[in-house]
């Protein structure tokens, strides 16, 4: 059975596009376990929180954690993304808090930390980087090639932004990505917030 399939089956639902699940995306780290997926990378880490719930979910997951842990100007939402301070802390918070498990955190951009992989070598990923449509539109197209055929693409914040004057749209550029490519939409609900993936 492969992913969308085996997906479909266990929720018994029939395909529509976007698929809502009633459920958080701490169960769907659970269902990366279920699926046997063993390598996975989180691009947009924070303090780590989500990587610790992906490990916890999955014993022996080797993940890598990609933050450049660095003040710019152009973050989505994070009023704290010029202090140079907070984003030190962040990535000291983040080391202590993932030291107990298989992650290796790579103090890189997205696209600086992509060239360290090979297309087809992890079974999943999972997107909460900048925000920005262009670099949003970016993350999907390029971690979607790293991403093994029967793996899943994944991500954080699936809507509509406001914010000053910025494209902060990341609904509009992931469902464009589905439509172009043919592939069946899920969305996690997580109170106001909702994750998304779709199978490679």
């Amino acid at each position: 059975m492969n992913t969308l399939d085996y997906i479909l089956d266990k929720f018994n639902i029939e395909s529509s596009n976007p698929i809502r699940l009633v459920f958080k995306r701490d169960d769907m780290a659970r269902m990366f376990k279920d699926l046997g997926f063993k390598v996975g990378a989180e691009i947009g880490v924070y303090q780590g929180h989500y990587s610790e719930s992906l490990c916890i979910r999955n014993p022996g997951l080797k993940l890598y954690c990609i933050d450049p842990w660095e003040t710019y100007e152009t973050n989505a939402i994070d009023p704290n993304s010029t202090n140079e301070k907070i984003a030190h802390e962040n990535y000291e918070i983040t080391k202590k808090r993932l030291a107990p498990y298989n992650c290796f955190l790579l103090k890189k951009t997205s696209m600086e930390a992509i060239k360290d992989f090979e297309p087809n070598s992890l079974d999943f990923v999972y997107i909460d980087a900048n925000h920005d449509k262009e670099h949003v539109t970016e993350d999907i197209e390029e971690w979607a090639k790293i991403v093994r055929p029967g793996g899943i693409v994944s991500g954080h914040d699936y809507g509509h932004f406001k914010h000053k004057d910025r494209n902060l749209d990341t609904k509009e550029v992931i469902n464009d990505y589905v439509k172009k490519h043919n592939k069946q939409l899920f969305l996690v609900n997580r109170n106001y917030q909702t994750s998304w993936f779709f199978c490679k």
